[in-house]
């Protein structure tokens, strides 16, 4: 089980799972800090204040959102994760340096994440199944394409 979160900072889209199989919240961000460097605690674990709160940023998204899904629903199943260390998931596909990506892939890491093996099941398919939506889409303003390409279209 768990909640999904796309969390956006600094212009940069990444996604929150709280997973509550593992008590933890797993950070799916599509930089690839390997290459770029240590920036990603700045940018999950750093300092931030909001209001009188002041802590690290991953656990203070994470606390006042359990805090208000507590207040809004008392009663429901969900446990408290406040407390949930947050980690950052390496071993995912990741966006190309310098790219504005961030957005795209963290659609697909909200579709296709496995909270139980903390992996992104990123579908084999994936770059010609966008290749023939933007193809085949109906604003495409080039709408006589080569009957080689035409024996492709099938509906989604």
């Amino acid at each position: 089980m768990m909640i999904v979160v796309p969390f956006l900072r600094n212009g940069h889209f990444s996604v929150y799972v709280i997973n509550l199989n593992h008590h933890r919240v797993d950070i799916l961000d599509p930089n690839d800090w390997k290459l770029i460097g240590d920036g990603w605690k700045q940018t999950h674990k750093g300092m931030v204040q909001y209001g009188n709160n002041k802590g690290q940023c991953c656990r203070l998204m994470m606390r006042r959102l359990n805090e208000a899904i507590q207040v809004a629903r008392p009663d429901s199943w969900i446990p408290k994760f406040g407390n949930y260390k947050c980690e950052l998931l390496h071993d995912i596909h990741k966006q190309r340096i310098g790219s504005n990506d961030c957005g795209f892939y963290c659609m697909w890491y909200m579709e296709y994440y496995d909270a139980n093996t903390a992996k992104v099941l990123w579908p084999y398919s994936l770059r010609s199944d966008v290749l023939q939506f933007i193809v085949f889409h109906k604003a495409n303003e080039q709408k006589e394409l080569p009957e080689e390409i035409e024996q492709l279209h099938s509906p989604f």
